[in-house]
C-alpha cells in the first residue's frame, strides 16, 4: 500500500465531544469509551434521548446480511435513520439524497430540525441537540456529542454520563449484564427483516489459530500494517492503533476461516486501515495511504 505526504487538517471543532462509533456494522465504540463487536443484521438504535419521557429523536442504523457474514463482510453496506419531530430522515448507501418521510431530498438540505452537509464521500447531519453525526455513505457511522448530552443518550452507543460501569443498559438505564442481551434491547421494535445471530461461537481467530497456524501468523502480520507503516507511525502518538489491529484481526479471521485465501480477504485490511486515517484526521493529521488500487 503506497503512502503519500502527510496533511494537517484543523479538527478543533470536535475537540469538546466524546465520540461513538459504529465500523462496518459490527465494531462499537461508546461515547464513554468501551470497545465491544457483535455481528448483527437487522435495524438497531443507535442512540436516543434517554432523558425525556418522550423521547426527542431515535437514531438507528440497518445493518445488511453482508455484515455478519465472513466471506462479505467486505460488502457490508449501512444505512442510517433519523426520527424526530415526526419525521424519519433516511440516509442510504451510495445514494446523494436522502428519504424524508417518504420524499427524496437532495444532499445539502435543511428540512425540520435537521441540517445535513455533504463533503467527499461524508455526510455531516446536525441539528439533535448539538449532537453531530458523520456517515461515509457506505459502512461506518460516527456520531460526536457534547459534554451537554451527558446523562441524556442510550442505545448501542452506551449510556454517555462519563463511566465506562454502566455503558451497557436498556432505556431505564438497568445494566444488562450480557451483551447479546444488551444489543438484543435495542433492536428496532417494528424491524422489516431482522436475525440476531449467536454470540457464543469461539473468536474467529483461536478457530483460524487451530485450523491453520500459518494462515493465521499472515492475518497478525497484515493487520499490522496498521501500526508499521507511515500511517501508524505518524498517527499512533494521536489515536491508538490497537482496536483497528483487533478490529482487522477479527475480520480477516472470520473471512479466512472458511476459505483460507487471504487475497480474497485483503480489502478488510484497507477497510481498517481507512477507519483509523480517519479517527487520525480528527485529531489533525490526515495521511492519503491508498494508491489507487485499493
Amino acid at each position: 500500500m503506497k503512502m503519500t505526504p502527510i496533511m494537517a487538517v484543523n479538527n478543533s471543532h470536535y475537540d469538546d465531544y466524546d465520540e461513538c462509533k459504529v465500523l462496518g456494522g459490527h465494531h462499537f465504540q461508546t461515547f464513554d469509551g468501551n470497545h465491544y463487536s457483535y455481528p448483527i443484521r437487522g435495524s438497531y438504535t443507535l442512540f436516543q434521548d434517554c432523558l425525556s419521557e418522550m423521547p426527542q429523536y431515535y437514531v438507528y442504523f440497518n445493518a445488511s446480511y453482508e455484515c455478519i457474514d465472513p466471506a462479505t463482510q467486505s460488502n457490508c453496506k449501512i444505512s442510517l435513520t433519523v426520527t424526530s419531530g415526526g419525521r424519519d430522515y433516511i440516509f442510504t448507501p451510495g445514494a446523494n439524497h436522502a428519504l424524508v418521510s417518504g420524499q427524496e431530498v437532495k444532499i445539502p438540505f435543511s428540512q425540520g430540525i435537521l441540517t445535513t452537509l455533504r463533503m467527499g464521500n461524508y455526510i455531516f447531519i446536525n441539528g439533535l441537540d448539538d449532537v453531530r453525526i458523520v456517515y461515509d455513505n457506505e459502512k461506518n457511522i460516527y456520531v460526536y456529542a457534547p459534554i451537554t448530552a451527558k446523562r441524556k443518550l442510550c442505545g448501542l452507543c452506551g449510556y454517555y454520563d462519563g463511566s465506562r460501569d454502566n455503558d451497557y443498559v436498556d432505556y431505564s438505564k438497568k445494566v444488562i449484564p450480557k451483551l447479546s442481551d444488551f444489543v438484543k434491547t435495542w433492536l428496532d421494535p417494528n424491524p422489516k427483516d431482522v436475525t440476531i445471530y449467536p454470540s457464543v461461537a469461539p473468536h474467529p481467530c483461536f478457530a483460524l489459530k487451530t485450523s491453520n497456524n500459518t494462515i493465521y501468523k499472515s492475518v497478525l502480520a497484515q493487520c499490522q500494517f496498521l501500526k508499521q507503516s507511515l500511517l501508524g507511525k505518524s498517527c499512533q502518538s494521536l489515536v491508538d492503533p490497537q482496536h483497528y489491529i483487533e478490529a482487522c484481526q477479527d475480520d480477516l479471521c472470520q473471512c479466512l476461516k472458511d476459505n483460507h485465501d487471504l487475497e480474497k480477504c485483503q480489502s478488510l485490511v484497507c477497510n481498517a486501515a481507512s477507519q483509523y486515517s480517519y479517527a487520525c484526521s480528527r485529531k489533525g493529521l490526515a495521511v492519503n495511504w491508498r494508491d489507487g488500487s485499493d
